[in-house]
């Protein structure tokens, strides 16, 4: 009673432990509440609308200004404006009405300069040396791109107060229509940042050192297990780490800008990666798995060569374009596909790792992009969504997807590889377990082998001592044939070796009991083998158990057991053929937990490769046989 309580109670406390724990470790993932506001123009709801009248501007007024004669520039609903010439200024402004402890305003970077004022007071400005009053001023654009983004404090009597902000416009363009995109502004309290930046690097650091374990136990176990594909996974879980790391939004105050082509290129390199993983995995659906795969690595190798090759190509150009926006999106989606419905298939085919990693996957997806849509971009997801595929992309839903598509793979191969170890190590123990079994047989076996000659050669003195004592009439006679017989008497197989002749002459016995025919072709063996005692023990018997078990079954009608021991050049060759009913045992292995016989199996197997040795099976339906040949010299014999 008190064993079954504790079963129940301790993993429900474990349970609640780990749920405290894990409350405590996840404070600081999610920042304060209310404390920031985006004010940005761009990268909203509002800006995926498809009727720029229905744009709301959140109270900004976006113009150009000559003096105190402002012109209102014209929106193009996805946060773009229009109505300016190359190279012209344009200010956007707004009043703050919003009430902020501290409160600090921030704008994104980029390679525009920037002037800002509020009222008439100008509280910030990247060219000091210009005339910064607003409507006078023309700003040039940066030479390089801008990683940090401009914060400024404002005066706690900021509210009722008219912001504006001037920002350069470029002087080159590609299209002959100028538009111009004021950059993304926030307000937040002197906190909010602090806050912000505690809870981004917190929650990457949390998924950052979450990828790395990941990465580095599959790196481990892909050689523990000698298995590639690990290894793929674990390529991908690195690559994930990486990603997360450049995009947040304090990685640039560490390394500065990078190079686009490794920061565009990272997501679909792991997605590759991942892919190849899922492929290997699929077995007999290997090849059809591999084919799209291999055709989605190829492209983006190509992309990455692109990029190198051409740094600053043009979106207009056909072949850049078709690499770089649409062939990875479309052709990930389909290797997708193909491997979710060939792990339905391997799913009924009774593939574990598929098992887990289907309904994970499915399961995934379905309360992921919820999640998505009602709270981690509610009111954007759809009209981003709609705006991708208009254009003929789907990589904005591929980005979605294979997020649970990659946490399914982790876990379902973490669960795996667990499972892996697990029955490893309880294979080796039941096999430690039945070789003491096999051993200590052998030394029964021994031991009664023993005890007979010990009662042959005592028999044999008695029948002497009684023969000098009843001199020569009839009697004396018969102890004479009775001393003679016992002298004769011989173990049905003499090869040279005793341990082989102990446990194959007990063996034979014991089939002979249940009926079995016995035939002896050669039996010559040396006196000595490579073979340690332990492993010859094992080898031999399970060999001999597996023969006389098979051949005594109540399927077979004439049952008989073959053996043929001989060396022939430097090698020790046994044949051991015997009758079996070998469809009857599949359909018997089938239905059983543990298949009859494989642990002997496995064994001799693993004697064999161990000396390296060769073996071959052969089986008939009505016959089987199973033929092997052991070095009669070690690996230090040849190379000492």
């Amino acid at each position: 009673m008190k064993q079954n309580v504790l079963r129940w109670l301790l993993p429900a406390l474990s349970l609640a432990v780990c749920v405290v724990f894990c409350t405590t470790l996840l404070i600081y993932v999610k920042p304060m509440e209310d404390i920031s506001l985006d004010l940005s123009l761009g990268f909203s709801e509002e800006a995926i609308l498809d009727d720029p009248v229905e744009y709301d501007e959140k109270g900004w007024q976006v113009c150009t200004r000559e003096g105190d004669t402002a012109t209102p520039l014209t929106p193009d609903g996805f946060g773009g404006y229009s109505g300016l010439a190359l190279g012209q200024t344009f200010y956007f402004s707004r009043v703050l009405e919003e009430a902020l402890d501290s409160p600090t305003l921030q704008i994104a970077p980029g390679e525009a300069m920037f002037s800002v004022w509020l009222d008439d007071t100008l509280l910030y400005t990247d060219a000091p040396a210009l005339d910064n009053r607003i409507g006078a001023l023309t700003l040039p654009m940066n030479d390089r791109y801008r990683p940090d983004p401009i914060r400024i404090s404002l005066p706690l009597d900021y509210q009722g107060k008219t912001l504006t902000i001037a920002q350069a416009s470029p002087t080159y363009m590609e299209t002959s229509r100028l538009s111009v995109y004021p950059a993304a502004v926030h307000l937040y309290c002197g906190y909010a940042y602090e806050s912000s930046l505690i809870s981004e690097s917190f929650t990457t650091a949390l998924s950052a050192a979450f990828l790395f374990a990941a990465g580095i136990v599959f790196s481990l176990a892909a050689v523990h297990f000698c298995e590639p594909n690990l290894l793929f996974l674990a390529i991908s879980a690195f690559l994930h780490m990486t990603q997360s790391l450049i995009q947040t939004s304090f990685f640039f105050h560490y390394f500065g800008t990078i190079h686009n082509t490794a920061v565009s290129l990272l997501p679909s390199v792991s997605i590759a990666a991942l892919l190849l993983f899922l492929s290997m995995r699929a077995d007999k659906y290997r090849i059809t798995a591999l084919l799209p795969t291999l055709l989605y690595f190829a492209v983006v190798a190509a992309n990455g060569i692109l990029h190198i090759l051409l740094p600053h190509f043009s979106v207009g150009m056909v072949l850049p374009k078709l690499l770089h926006t649409y062939l990875p999106g479309w052709i990930s989606l389909f290797c997708l596909t193909v491997i979710l419905f060939l792990g339905c298939l391997h799913w009924r085919h009774s593939s574990f790792f598929y098992r887990i990693f289907v309904p994970c996957a499915l399961v995934g997806i379905i309360l992921y992009l919820p999640y998505t849509v009602l709270i981690a971009q509610r009111g954007v997801f759809f009209g981003q969504l709609v705006l991708s595929l208009r254009s003929g992309q789907v990589t904005y839903l591929c980005h979605y997807l294979f997020r649970p598509v990659t946490a399914a793979a982790l876990l379902s191969a973490a669960v795996d590889v667990i499972r892996t170890e697990t029955n490893r190590r309880a294979e080796k123990a039941a096999m430690d377990e039945h070789r003491e079994m096999i051993l200590g047989s052998y030394e029964n076996m021994r031991r009664q082998n023993e005890e007979i000659m010990k009662l042959r050669h005592d028999m044999i003195s008695h029948y002497e001592a009684l023969r000098g004592i009843v001199g020569d009439n009839a009697a004396g006679a018969y102890l004479d044939e009775l001393i003679g017989q016992n002298k004769k008497i011989r173990s049905v197989i003499q090869t040279g070796n005793n341990m082989l002749d102990i446990i194959l002459n007990n063996k034979l016995n014991a089939a002979a009991e249940k009926g079995v025919k016995t035939d002896i072709v050669r039996a010559e063996a040396p006196q000595t083998l490579p073979l340690s005692d332990a492993d010859l023990c094992s080898l031999v018997m399970n060999i001999m158990n597996n023969a006389v078990s098979a051949a005594a079954n109540a399927g077979v009608p004439q049952p008989f057991i073959r053996l043929d021991i001989h060396v022939r050049n430097d090698h020790l060759a046994l044949t051991c053929e015997n009758s079996a009913d070998t469809g009857r045992i599949r359909a018997e292995e089938k239905q059983m937990t543990v298949p009859r016989h494989g642990l002997g199996r496995k064994i001799i197997h693993r004697i064999i490769e161990q000396y390296h040795g060769l073996i071959d099976t052969v089986s008939d339906g009505e016959t089987y046989s199973v033929r092997i040949a052991i070095p009669l010299f070690s690996e230090t014999d040849v190379n000492p």
